[in-house]
């Protein structure tokens, strides 16, 4: 299924037999029908809207993965055992940085996260896959459906 959503500007591929739905903080998630906290989640937002106005509009991608990695990925604010990493990629063939991190929730199994993100026009457009991380390769080909064919609507 081709999802399409002219307010977030953005279209991609739906993983067959996954749960979709939009919810109120304009995130649009995607989970397997076995669950188990695994999920793909796209989200775009107003570069101001991040960081509370605390960056330029015209900031490069490079500033707002700093402010990411500062704000959003501190180690003392997650946990001892957080391991973290990022790259420079390419998102709807555009520029963009790929962040990948682990770390265990209290009381909860490892977690894997990877988050990818680019600008374009003044917002933020940004794709994550969360799972397991024992099992994190079980839906690799459904975020790389995702990701391969998430385009920016202009």
């Amino acid at each position: 299924m081709t999802y399409i959503n002219h307010t977030l500007g953005v279209t991609f591929l739906v993983p067959q037999g996954w749960n979709n739905r939009m919810d109120n903080g304009g995130n649009y998630n995607m989970v397997p029908l076995q669950g188990g906290g695994d999920s793909v989640s796209a989200r775009t937002s107003p570069l101001r809207d991040l960081f509370a106005g605390d960056l330029p509009e015209n900031a490069s991608l490079d500033q707002v993965h700093e402010r990411m990695l500062e704000r959003w990925y501190r180690p003392s604010d997650i946990g001892p055992d957080f391991e973290i990493s990022s790259r420079k990629s390419t998102l709807s063939g555009k520029p963009a940085w790929e962040i990948t991190y682990a770390y265990t929730p209290e009381g909860m199994d490892r977690r894997w996260v990877k988050m990818i993100f680019t600008l374009d026009q003044g917002r933020v457009y940004m794709l994550r896959w969360y799972a397991r991380k024992a099992t994190k390769d079980r839906y690799a080909r459904e975020y790389n459906v995702v990701r391969n064919s998430y385009t920016i609507l202009n």
